[in-house]
């Protein structure tokens, strides 16, 4: 189909069934995948079922309603993935 293998998404929603179906679909596609959901008992149920930590997803529970959380998100979210990021 088409190669995300040097893009990273940010996907909110991620523990409905849309949000798991579009992970894992992104996956595939070689994105890397940060994902987030208000409720972090159901993203982390659907995290386990679906292997996404082995996968390398970033996942964790995220308001973006909360302007300063979601910066802070991203924050944490470049600090992770500096090592892999080339800037040109």
């Amino acid at each position: 189909m088409f190669d995300l293998s040097e893009e990273v998404v940010f996907l909110t929603g991620a523990a409905g069934q849309i949000g798991e179906s579009s992970v894992n679909a992104l996956l595939k596609q070689g994105a890397k995948v940060v994902a987030v959901d208000l409720d972090m008992a159901a993203l982390h149920e659907v995290a386990e079922r679906n292997q996404w930590g082995k996968k390398g997803v970033i996942y964790f529970d995220l308001d973006i309603r909360n302007e300063d959380e979601v910066e802070k998100a991203f924050g944490k979210v470049l600090l992770h993935l500096a090592p892999h990021l080339s800037l040109s």
